[in-house]
Order: C-alpha cells, then sequence, then structure tokens
C-alpha cells in the first residue's frame, strides 16, 4: 500500500446537471451509481434558496461543488457513490430539470426580449394600466407548465389564445391570434435556449478512502463556508454505531424523512420502506434525529410543530446530551456513552424529565387569548433555555451509577431519595413557570447562541433552586414596562410574545378549558386605538403614545368588542341603556362580567373625555401596578 493510499485520495472532477439527475435517479450510466446514505439531513431549502440557486447556475456563477464517497464496486459490477454533501444543490437541479418553467420570472422574459411586455401591449392596443395584469397573465402561463416541450402545452397558439381568454378579447376569425403567435414564438424558443442548464458541470469532490476521514472533511468544508450543520458532521461519524430502538413512533418518524426522499426520486442506500420499522437496529445519528422529531410530535408548545424541521432539528442532540452530563461542545462524545448505557430507559426517563416541564407550563403557554388569530404553538422561548430546564429537571431528578457488568461497565440513572422525600423535585417544579418567564423578559438573557448560557445554568447547583424574590420581580417587570411606556406609537402595533405571554400567566387562572371553548376572546385595547389616533392627530407635538402598552390590553369577549368600536366598555353600555338596549340592571350585569378580565372600574376610564398625555400615562401606570399584583397572586409570589 502507498503513502498516498494510506491516507486517502480526493479526485476533483465534474458531471454535466443532466447526467447527474439521471444517475440520481437510478437511470444513468451502468457502471455508476449515486446514492444517498441513511444520515442525509432533510430537504429544507425553500423556494428563494432554491430559485436563487438555479440562477447562479444559468449565469455562471460559481455555485459550489457536490461531496461523493467512493464505497466501491456495488454487486453488479457498477461503481457505488454516496451523495454526502450536496443534497439541497442536487435536489434543486432535480426539480429544475422535471419542471424548468416553474423557475422562470420576469428577468428572465425580460433578458431575452426586453420589450416583449410592451410589444404584447401595443398588438392588443391596451392602456398602460393593464400592464402589470399583462404581466401576471403571461407568467401565469409559462410557469404552470411542466417544461419547454410541445407534449406539455408549450405553444405559442396556446399562449395566444390563453392571453386573449384572460382579457375576454374577441377574435372570431383569429386575426389577433395569428399575430400573437408570432410575437411568442421567438419569446418561447429563446426562453426554452436560455434555460437549458442539461449541459452545464457540476463541480464534483470524489472522496475514496475511510469513512473516518468524513467528519474532518465536513469540517473543512464548513470552514470554507459551505452551510453544513455540526448534526450532519455527526451523521457521518456516528454512522457506524448501533443502537437499538423500542419506540415504535421514533422508527415510523425516520422512516417518514426516508420516504419523503424517496418520493423525490433518490434512491437510498440500504433502504427498504416495507421492512424498516421492522428492524431493531438502527445507527446512532437515525435515532438522535428520529428522537427529536418525536419530541416535536409529543410536545409541539416546547419543541415546535414536527412541520418546523430546521427549528426541530437539534432537538434530539441536544437534550440527549445535556442529560448526558455532556456540555454541547462535547457532544461527539455521545457514541462512547451510548455503549454503556440501556437506551430504553435512558430515552423513558429523559422523556418523563420533558413532561414534567411540560404538565408545568403547558397550562400557561397553550392558553388561546386571541382566540381567531393566535397560533397555539407559538414558540415564546429559544431552544436552549427550555433544555435548559428540563436539564435541571433530569438531572435534580436522577443521577449516574457506573457498574460493573462481566467485563464492562455501564451506567446506570437511579432516581435521587431527595426527589421525592425530601420535597426538591415538587419545589423545583413549582419554580418552573417563575424562571419560564423571568428569563424571557430579562433583557439579552439568552443573546447569542445561548448554548453557553444553558450549561451554565444546568450545572450550577443553585440554579431554579430557590424562588425568586418579589424585589427582583419588581425590578425586572419594572424595567419591562418601562421599554413599553416610553414608546412613540401612531398606530395599532402587533402584540409581542412577550407581552402575550405576560397575559396568559395572569389569565390562566382565570378562563377556564370550558370557558376558552365557549366564549371567542381578543386581546384589545381598554383606551380604543381609534380615540388615541384621533388625540395624537390633533396633538402632532405628543408625536406619539404607548398605544399598544402592556396595561392598556385586556381579555374581552369578541362579540362585544366588535360592537363596541372607538368606546370604552363603559360608554358602550351606557349607550345600550339610553337607547333602550338593555335595562340599567342587565348593563351592570355585563360590565361585571367584563370587569373579571379588565380589572378596572368605570372611574379607572373616566379621564377618556379629557384625554391627554399626562393622565394617558397615569393610567398605565396605575393598571400595570394592577396587573403586577394579579401576576403576583397567579404565581403565588409574596
Amino acid at each position: 500500500m502507498t503513502k498516498k493510499d494510506a491516507r486517502h485520495d480526493c479526485k476533483n472532477d465534474s458531471i454535466a446537471v443532466k447526467e447527474l439527475v439521471e444517475t440520481v435517479e437510478g437511470h444513468g450510466k451502468p457502471h455508476e451509481k449515486i446514492l444517498l446514505p441513511k444520515y442525509q439531513r432533510s430537504l429544507v431549502w425553500s423556494e428563494k434558496q432554491r430559485k436563487e440557486y438555479i440562477d447562479s447556475v444559468k449565469k455562471g456563477f460559481p455555485f459550489g461543488s457536490i461531496l461523493l464517497f467512493n464505497e466501491g464496486s456495488d454487486t453488479d459490477g457498477a461503481t457505488k457513490y454516496l451523495l454526502v454533501d450536496g443534497l439541497q444543490r442536487t435536489n434543486t437541479l432535480k426539480s429544475y430539470m422535471s419542471a424548468p418553467t416553474k423557475y422562470l420570472s420576469q428577468d428572465d422574459v425580460l433578458i431575452v426580449d426586453e420589450n416583449i411586455f410592451k410589444k404584447v401591449m401595443a398588438q392588443l392596443s391596451m392602456n398602460l394600466e393593464n400592464e402589470e395584469r399583462l404581466k401576471e397573465v403571461m407568467m401565469e402561463w409559462m410557469t404552470s407548465l411542466k417544461g419547454f416541450e410541445l407534449t406539455d402545452g408549450y405553444k405559442p397558439n396556446k399562449f395566444a389564445d390563453h392571453i386573449l381568454k384572460e382579457f375576454e378579447i374577441d377574435d372570431p376569425d383569429d386575426t389577433i391570434n395569428d399575430k400573437l403567435e408570432e410575437l411568442l414564438t421567438p419569446l418561447l424558443t429563446n426562453l426554452k435556449l436560455d434555460s437549458d442548464i442539461s449541459t452545464v458541470q457540476v463541480p464534483t469532490i470524489k472522496y475514496s478512502g475511510s469513512n473516518g476521514n468524513l467528519p474532518l472533511i465536513f469540517e473543512r468544508l464548513n470552514s470554507k463556508g459551505t452551510k453544513l450543520s455540526k448534526y450532519q458532521i455527526f451523521a457521518a461519524t456516528w454512522s457506524t454505531c448501533k443502537v437499538k430502538i423500542d419506540n415504535s413512533e421514533i422508527k415510523e418518524l425516520i422512516k417518514k424523512k426516508y420516504d419523503n426522499l424517496l418520493h423525490e426520486g433518490y434512491i437510498i442506500e440500504n433502504y427498504d420502506s416495507e421492512t424498516f420499522t421492522q428492524e431493531s437496529e438502527f445507527n446512532l445519528f437515525e435515532y438522535f434525529f428520529g428522537f427529536g422529531r418525536y419530541l416535536s410530535k409529543i410536545h409541539p408548545s416546547l419543541f415546535g410543530r414536527l412541520e418546523n424541521e430546521e427549528y426541530s432539528e437539534g432537538n434530539g442532540f441536544n437534550i440527549l446530551t445535556i442529560c448526558a452530563r455532556y456540555d454541547i461542545k462535547d457532544m461527539s462524545k455521545m457514541p462512547d456513552y451510548f455503549v454503556k448505557i440501556n437506551v430504553k430507559e435512558f430515552e423513558k426517563k429523559v422523556t418523563e424529565a420533558v413532561t414534567l416541564v411540560s404538565k408545568k407550563l403547558d397550562p400557561i403557554i397553550t392558553l388561546k387569548l386571541n382566540t381567531q388569530k393566535e397560533n397555539p404553538f407559538t414558540l415564546y422561548h429559544t431552544q436552549y433555555q427550555i433544555l435548559s430546564l428540563i436539564g435541571k429537571v433530569f438531572r435534580m431528578k436522577y443521577e449516574e451509577k457506573e457498574q460493573e457488568d462481566g467485563d464492562k461497565k455501564v451506567i446506570m440513572h437511579q432516581e435521587r431519595e431527595m426527589w421525592n422525600s425530601g420535597n426538591a423535585g415538587p419545589n423545583l417544579l413549582e419554580r418552573v413557570p417563575q424562571y419560564y418567564l423571568y428569563d424571557i423578559i430579562e433583557p439579552n438573557k439568552w443573546s447569542g447562541t445561548g448554548d453557553k448560557t444553558m450549561q451554565d445554568l444546568v450545572k450550577d447547583e443553585s440554579t431554579y433552586e430557590s424562588d425568586i424574590l418579589r424585589t427582583n420581580w419588581d425590578k425586572a417587570l419594572d424595567n419591562w414596562f418601562e421599554n413599553q411606556i416610553n414608546r412613540k406609537e401612531r398606530k395599532r402595533e402587533t402584540i409581542t410574545k412577550d407581552e402575550y405571554l405576560f397575559l396568559k400567566y395572569i389569565y390562566c387562572g382565570m378562563v377556564s378549558y370550558k370557558d376558552n371553548l365557549a366564549v371567542d376572546f381578543d386581546i384589545e385595547h381598554l383606551v380604543p386605538v381609534g380615540r388615541l389616533k384621533k388625540y395624537l392627530r390633533t396633538n402632532v407635538e405628543v408625536g406619539g403614545l404607548p398605544i399598544s402598552a402592556i396595561s392598556n390590553l385586556c381579555l374581552i369577549p369578541q362579540d362585544i368588542n366588535k360592537e363596541k368600536g372607538e368606546k370604552t366598555i363603559y360608554e358602550y353600555y351606557k349607550e345600550m341603556v339610553e337607547e333602550d338596549e338593555l335595562s340599567q340592571e342587565e348593563a351592570n350585569a355585563e360590565i361585571e362580567k367584563i370587569e373579571k378580565y379588565s380589572f378596572t372600574k368605570k372611574e379607572d376610564l373616566d379621564f377618556i373625555t379629557s384625554l391627554s398625555k399626562d393622565n394617558y400615562l397615569e393610567f398605565l401606570k396605575k393598571r400595570f401596578a394592577t396587573l403586577k399584583e394579579k401576576f403576583y397572586g397567579q404565581l403565588e409570589i409574596s
């Protein structure tokens, strides 16, 4: 063996787009195959990223190489390559080759004929006001087709028919159609030529050698700007480390990923969709990936919905690493840890820690306030913030014990005696809602990546183990409110996530599950937005007011909110009485129901008849003090 062979061999090469796509789809050259390794990540590029990539290919810009790992000869003698890096680019090329017209833009059309839209307008004697609509109609037809062939419907006469039909232009003898066809024929011909990328050469790196070098190659690619996540690096490293998976839901979620890739036309190495979930051993990367998806499925309020793959990619990796008592930077050591543990038991206990935190937070964060508008799976936290709480609960509840098992050492996770007998567990869990909100309203607590903050919190024995003092709450809430009351707003502003969350803490003990189903609520302004805007229009020197500050917001039944318009609730019911729509007793009863959520009395809003900046700000400060007391009462902060 030569010295070069002992190291590795990287060969720079290229492959035509058409040949690459055909080989990936399994009908290219008989002597070569390109397969996806099981550890490839899912398809995550957005439509914008795909279109920008194709634009770079068409314009001849540099667009990066793909990395192929030579696995040697297959049983039929063909050289088998694994697509290690370049899945997103390859999939985009596949997508383009199967339906290139879907990638067309107005810029592509104008490059071929910069005056085509004006020519068509002149032909149809159109006014300038029709120009944008004409562009929409023409682009709609071209991008709706599958390709540039006549069999795809890519015919000038059909194009002309479409334009005439959309603008309801009569053409009984086809005179206009013929002229349009003559105008559109060279456009379609040249667009087809301009869009052909089949012979464009895609740079490839063909690597032959030990797959143990793949992680290093990944890192070096990363250092040169290739956007690979650290999880992809572990994918290559952990592909030979096997674990037993008993959880059928995790197996199904891994299978779903591979089936999605199959649906896209890829061939996956050693994958059989029919028998996959019947297997018991999987590589470690698959397990970590599947466990993260499983967490998103059973606890979407903590880990994001399954559809949000980009957010949830690292969930399984990070939480398993933290519960194994490793720093995130030492995640690469996890294969050594997993050979020493009972995976099924570890998974059960990690999941239990997640569930304990979820039970404390879900009644708050899943409460729907703006019933019709609010996404019930809004994530108010960062990934590392929620992992710090879960990691702390897991480490407090379980301690590691290393034991001899024959000729090897195994790690057991045993519940600490103090968890229940010393009441440490229940006390810690009661503090979870406190620290969850406190860490969100504290400025810059989770700025940056957050992994070091999380690790410091989890490792510190004193973290989360005492109540947050009321004096600290006062300081944090007052600073938070100060930023709001200094805002200069001239219109209704979107309520921020932290403001929504604070209101949920206040109302979670007041709005029953039954009420939440029976009544559609709105989060609305006590001092109506219209009145504040009118005041600002007549008092220009004020500049702006904190219109949507937290203390001007309250929960109100949606039907009342729509009817009252720019009136306060007290003005609205006064008018209802004056118009004999309600008796005074009936109005008082309705007002009393609303005051349960508004925490106001009539005199609190009397100032609105002589509204000024000073009395509005004074109202906000007084009501925020009321909101704080309600908040302290809900969390039993004394």
